[in-house]
């Protein structure tokens, strides 16, 4: 088993030391009163149990129904007994997504096999919510996992324990895609920068790429060869693939790909033999990987390069509490003026903490530490979801990390706002709900009609 720290150190031993700006990257704890204390959260299924963007985190909460508490970041605290939450399903809510393009639009799955589509009022929820704005219904089983596409407005996936990943149009409100050639249920998935690929990992230890536009071309290759849950994500624009798994003994891996060559890993290293599952997170701009273990009580770092060994060890936050799960905000969120590169969200077993990495520089209120931070993901679509599933590819939209630089970003999909409400046709589902209805209520008139005499 390989221990970076160590490597690391008997490489500064020599006669150089490996250049790096984020060598001393450390991860900084809250004080008590900027928590979000008070909560109980519901811990089911594959996905990261918590979802953040620039306004809100939610989380499944426990209760009948299957209630998601969606949180304000600007308010920590303790959470009051009467906090309103998100009650659109019949069943316990396995996963969740905020839309890139829109900081007010969440999108849920879980038990109940609908997808639905809520908008959140800009202060977040007065009062419980039980109506969304779009449903989908399809699936066979239970929505395990959601990603929305990273560059096209209006598109998203979802993976079941059907044994299918579905591609959906929200705008038109109807299924546009599926990919149903997994030999076990789908335990991960991630959309590559450009929104042009997918890469999953299943129980069946198969690692698959494809188009989904094309779902009959597909890649695959032997992933891990333990049965712990594996997880795969994009190595940016790289073409290659970052993904956490297990040995037959129980030791949890770290593993690299090339989609040019998959039939072996080009390195696969032991991590620990801890026992819970790993998410990966990775930071395009800076290179990072952050690794986080159910049950564990670190989160460990490092830094990816093109040469071996890959994988530089940098460093790891400790803390005697375990989490459930983590996600980590969007680069834009980031305080630059406190040379923060990440802020990582914890849900522990009764709250909800903010963990900063830094990288620890003298900064101030003018200052912009340029090398830090390139050029960021904006959070706008490139394309329309049309353009996309018509065969389109766009590159992510890019803004400066520089708060005095920020600007408004055009977009070429169209106006595009991150707090307004989104125009979704009504599905044939929601049209037939509505006729029955409408139906209901002229039978109820004419009896009443009839009572009258007329």
């Amino acid at each position: 088993m390989i221990d970076w720290e160590i490597v690391d150190l008997v490489k500064m031993s020599g006669r150089f030391v490996r250049a790096s700006l984020y060598r001393h990257v450390h991860g900084d704890a809250p004080k008590p009163d900027q928590e979000f204390s008070e909560l109980k959260p519901q811990c089911t299924g594959e996905g990261n149990f918590i979802t953040a963007n620039e306004k809100f985190f939610a989380y499944s909460g426990i209760g009948g129904g299957g209630p998601v508490y969606v949180l304000p970041l600007n308010k920590p605290g303790r959470m009051p007994l009467s906090t309103p939450s998100l009650q659109v399903h019949r069943d316990t809510v396995l996963d969740f997504d905020f839309s890139p393009f829109n900081a007010n639009l969440l999108a849920t799955g879980g038990e109940d096999t609908k997808l639905k589509i809520s908008q959140i009022p800009d202060g977040g929820l007065t009062a419980n919510m039980t109506e969304a704005v779009a449903e989908f219904d399809g699936h066979e089983r239970k929505i395990n996992i959601i990603h929305w596409h990273p560059t096209a407005s209006n598109i998203l996936a979802t993976a079941s324990a059907d044994l299918s990943l579905r591609v959906w149009d929200v705008e038109t409100q109807s299924q546009a895609l599926s990919f149903n050639d997994f030999g076990d249920v789908c335990q991960s998935f991630d959309w590559n920068p450009e929104g042009s690929m997918i890469v999953t990992t299943s129980k069946d230890l198969k690692l698959r790429v494809f188009d989904p536009r094309a779902p009959s071309n597909v890649m695959e290759t032997h992933g891990f060869t333990g049965s712990k849950s594996s997880r795969a994500i994009w190595r940016g624009d790289k073409g290659q693939i970052i993904a956490v798994g297990s040995s037959k003994t129980s030791t949890r891996q770290v593993a690299l790909w090339d989609i040019k060559n998959l039939k072996e890993p080009m390195i696969m290293n032991d991590i620990d033999s801890s026992a819970g599952v790993l998410i990966p997170h990775y930071d395009h701009d800076n290179g990072i990987l952050y690794a986080a273990g159910k049950g564990d009580g670190n989160i460990r770092y490092w830094e990816v390069v093109d040469s071996d060994p890959y994988f530089h060890f940098l460093s790891e936050f400790r803390d005697n509490s375990s989490q459930k799960g983590v996600c980590f905000l969007p680069k834009r969120a980031c305080n630059t003026r406190d040379c923060e590169i990440a802020v990582c969200m914890r849900l522990m077993k009764d709250k909800v903490v903010p963990i900063s990495f830094k990288v620890p520089r003298k900064a101030g209120a003018d200052t912009f530490q340029k090398d830090l931070y390139p050029d960021a993901y904006a959070g706008v679509p490139s394309q329309t979801g049309a353009a996309w599933l018509a065969g389109g590819n766009a590159q992510p939209i890019k803004i400066s990390m520089n708060p005095n630089q920020r600007g408004s970003v055009s977009s070429p999909a169209g106006n595009h706002s991150t707090q307004g409400s989104i125009s979704i046709a009504k599905s044939a589902l929601v049209l037939q709900k509505e006729l029955d209805q409408a139906n209901a209520r002229i039978k109820e008139l004419e009896e009443k009609l009839a009572a009258l005499g007329h």
